[in-house]
């Protein structure tokens, strides 16, 4: 009697064992789209703006992810520093500022997506 009712059973869950055998198996990614970041301190957040966040990272988050806008960089004594006259868009293709100083417009640029390939909006950045 068992063996009638685990045959039963297995022939009514055949196609569905095969659908799951037969499925495309989900690909890992390759080594070149793997991010690899060697640090010897700690990334305590991919926030960067959290208090108390290490410069790791925020060096994380910039190899990471793009950000509204971002300075600029120059050269001051030899050494690369922040530019902070000059504001490049990342998300941001453009900006303008308000005439009283309060207010910063931004606009997105078109094709701005997420890593799924969804479009960033206005909503997401707010």
């Amino acid at each position: 009697m068992r063996f009638i009712i685990f045959r039963r059973c297995f022939a009514a869950a055949a196609p569905l064992l095969a659908l799951v055998f037969l499925a495309s198996a989900a690909h890992a990614q390759s080594r070149a789209e793997t991010l690899r970041y060697i640090t010897g301190a700690s990334v305590n957040t991919l926030e960067p703006n959290v208090p108390g966040s290490t410069r790791e990272a925020f060096a994380l988050s910039m190899s990471t992810y793009d950000r509204l806008v971002s300075f600029g960089r120059k050269q001051l004594n030899g050494k690369w520093v922040f530019d902070l006259d000059t504001i490049t868009g990342e998300l941001a293709e453009s900006y303008s500022v308000s005439p009283d100083g309060l207010k910063i417009t931004l606009k997105l640029r078109p094709d701005a997506k997420f890593h799924d390939g969804s479009p960033v909006t206005a909503d997401d950045v707010k």
